[in-house]
């Protein structure tokens, strides 16, 4: 047995998928423990991140050769494309199933559509180091950034226009945490005309 290298399960679905150091990829019932099905990741590359999705899509990636793989909840490839040369090191469904969110180490966010892989939006957010982590809230992307700030990203799922750019700039649509170090551990919103969101 080779370790465990990435994991994602859904208990609607009812199913477990992992991949581990070899390449191998296996699937699992919930319920009973059974192995499903198993097989391995093209071209005997090692899978980084799992994925699955609402509808049933299990999404494997892999930084090794910048590969994404979609396939069905019975083992189908339904897509397969090439990230960008920089690591993925965070990925999700949207809640629907229509789209898959990327963020990379060199800070952009990649929304993609679901059942091709084709790329709808690139939303490069620059100066704050890698995506580190994300979660969907409502009408907005939350990036945990590896600067240690918080990025709220507007939902771009909303437009087929590409917001602007500007070098060593938050784009437009991207408000910003800063993760106070004071004792209290308040973070608050900063630039914006009202407060958005005060955490403790």
């Amino acid at each position: 047995k080779k370790p465990i290298r990435c994991i994602a399960a859904s208990s609607m679905l009812d199913i477990i998928v992992s991949a581990s150091d070899d390449g191998e990829v296996y699937e699992h019932n919930i319920s009973n423990g059974s192995r499903i099905r198993r097989w391995a990741y093209p071209d005997l590359c090692i899978p980084d991140l799992i994925c699955l999705s609402r509808a049933g899509d299990i999404i494997l990636l892999s930084n090794e050769d910048h590969s994404m793989y979609v396939y069905s909840i019975n083992g189908a490839l339904i897509a397969k494309s090439r990230t960008s040369p920089s690591n993925v090191s965070v990925m999700q469904s949207t809640e629907d199933s229509k789209y898959l969110i990327s963020g990379s180490e060199d800070g952009i966010l990649t929304i993609r559509y679901m059942n091709t892989l084709d790329i709808f939006k690139v939303h490069q957010i620059l100066g704050h180091g890698a995506i580190s982590c994300f979660d969907l809230v409502s009408d907005f992307i939350l990036c945990g950034m590896g600067d240690g700030t918080i990025l709220i990203v507007d939902t771009i799922l909303k437009t087929d226009k590409l917001l602007p750019q500007k070098p060593q700039q938050l784009p437009a649509g991207t408000k910003e945490l800063n993760q106070s170090a004071n004792a209290t551990g308040v973070a608050h919103v900063l630039d914006l005309e009202e407060e958005l969101l005060e955490c403790v």
